[in-house]
C-alpha cells in the first residue's frame, strides 16, 4: 500500500460519521444546513411577533367596545326615571299641604301666555281662599255631573256632600290650575290660564242615575258648580277638555270614606251664557264716502237707451264673398239620370258571354 506523509492510503478513507474539512462539497452542504436553520428560526419568531400583536389589537378592541357599551348604559340609565323616585302627579293634598312638585317649575315651553301659579296660590286653592285680584278677572261656571254609588246602609245627607265637594276642591282644582304639571312636562301656551277656582254643589234626590250598571245599587245624582277665574281669553272647550281629563282623578284619588264606593263624571256642561246676536250687522257703513272709488262717477244723467241695433251692417260689401252670387233663377231639376250610358259598348265585358241558350 502507498503511503501520504507516513499514512496508509487506507487511512485516507473516510471513515463513517466523519468528513473532511478541505472537500468542497462537504463545506457548502454545512453552509445550507445553516442557512435553513436560520431561516426557521427567523420563521419562529416572525410568527410569534405577529400573534403577540394580533392579540394586542384583538385586547384593545374588547376593552374598548365594553368601555363604550358601559357609558352607553350609564347615559340611558341617567335618563331614566324610576317610579320609586319619580314625583307623583296625583298626590293626595290635605287642607294644610301643597303639591308633591313644586309649582314654580316653569315646563318646557318659551313661549308662555300665562305664569305658572305660584306654590301660595295652589295652597289657597287647595284651602278654598280667595286669591287676590280674582275679582278684577272674566269668571267662568261649569256643570258638573256626578253619579254617586254609596255603600248600602248610607244615604246622600249634607255632610256626605260637603266631604265629597272638599275633596273635589283639594285635590282637583290645584290640578284645573296646573300645581301638578312636571317641570319637564309639555303643555300649551295658556295651560295656566286659571288664577283662581271653587266648588259648590248639591244632591238630586229627585234625579236617577243613568248607567244602567249603577242604577240597581245605591246610586245618586248630584250636580256640582265649577267657577273659575280666567287670566285671559280661552275657549270654554279647552276648560271642559281640562276637566275631562281630571275623570280618572275624580274616581279613584279623592281619598273619601268608606261611605263612597263609587264615583263617575258623566257629563260637563258650560254655565255661562253667550252674548246673543246683535239684530244690526256688526260692520256698519262709513260715515264718509271712500276718497278713492273704485269707478269713476259720472257726469250727469246717463243716456236712454238706443233704439236701433248697436251693430251696423257695413256699407260696403265684401270684394271676396265666401260664396259667388247665383245670377238669375235656378235651373229646374233634370228629367233624365245625370250618368247616361256611353254610346259605344265595351269591347271587354265585365261578364264573360254564355256559349249556347241560356237555360231556362
Amino acid at each position: 500500500a502507498e503511503t501520504v506523509d507516513g499514512m496508509d492510503a487506507e487511512e485516507l478513507v473516510a471513515r463513517p460519521g466523519e468528513t473532511d474539512s478541505c472537500d468542497p462539497n462537504v463545506v457548502f452542504e454545512n453552509d445550507n444546513s445553516k442557512k435553513k436553520r436560520r431561516r426557521g428560526v427567523g420563521f419562529c419568531f416572525c410568527c410569534c411577533f405577529l400573534l403577540l400583536i394580533g392579540g394586542g389589537i384583538a385586547v384593545w378592541f374588547f376593552h374598548f367596545r365594553n368601555d363604550g357599551s358601559i357609558q352607553d348604559s350609564e347615559i340611558n340609565t341617567a335618563d331614566i326615571q324610576y317610579p320609586s323616585t319619580a314625583p307623583s302627579s296625583l298626590a293626595p293634598m290635605g287642607p294644610g299641604s301643597s303639591p308633591t312638585v313644586s309649582p314654580t317649575a316653569v315646563p318646557v315651553l318659551d313661549e308662555l301666555i300665562f305664569e305658572p301659579p305660584s306654590k301660595s296660590n295652589c295652597d289657597a286653592i287647595a284651602n278654598n281662599e280667595t286669591i287676590a285680584g280674582r275679582d278684577e278677572l272674566d269668571n267662568a261656571d261649569f256643570g258638573l255631573n256626578l253619579e254617586v254609588v254609596l255603600s248600602e246602609n248610607s244615604t246622600m245627607t249634607r255632610p256626605l256632600v260637603d266631604e265629597l265637594l272638599t275633596a273635589i276642591q283639594e285635590k282637583i282644582l290645584p290640578s284645573l290650575a296646573g300645581c301638578n304639571i312636571l317641570a319637564d312636562e309639555f303643555v300649551e301656551a295658556w295651560r295656566f290660564v286659571i288664577l283662581d277656582a271653587f266648588v259648590t254643589g248639591n244632591a238630586k234626590p229627585d234625579e236617577t242615575c243613568n248607567n244602567a250598571d249603577l242604577v240597581g245599587q245605591n246610586c245618586h245624582r248630584m250636580n256640582v258648580q265649577l267657577d273659575v277665574f280666567l287670566k285671559g281669553f280661552v275657549r270654554f272647550l279647552d276648560i271642559i277638555r281640562l276637566v275631562s281629563d281630571e275623570e280618572v282623578n275624580i274616581a279613584n284619588n279623592l281619598d273619601l270614606s268608606d261611605n263612597f264606593s263609587i264615583i263617575q263624571l258623566v257629563a260637563i256642561d258650560s254655565l255661562t251664557p253667550t252674548n246673543a246676536p246683535t239684530i244690526m250687522p256688526s260692520d256698519a257703513p262709513s260715515e264718509s264716502p271712500s276718497t278713492r272709488p273704485s269707478m269713476a262717477p259720472v257726469v250727469g244723467p246717463t243716456p236712454p237707451p238706443t233704439k236701433s241695433p248697436t251693430r251696423n251692417p257695413t256699407e260696403i260689401p265684401s270684394t271676396r264673398p265666401s260664396m259667388a252670387p247665383v245670377v238669375g233663377p235656378t235651373p229646374p231639376p233634370t228629367k233624365s239620370p245625370t250618368k247616361i250610358p256611353t254610346a259605344s259598348p265595351s269591347t271587354r265585358p265585365s261578364m264573360a258571354p254564355v256559349v249556347g241558350p241560356t237555360p231556362p
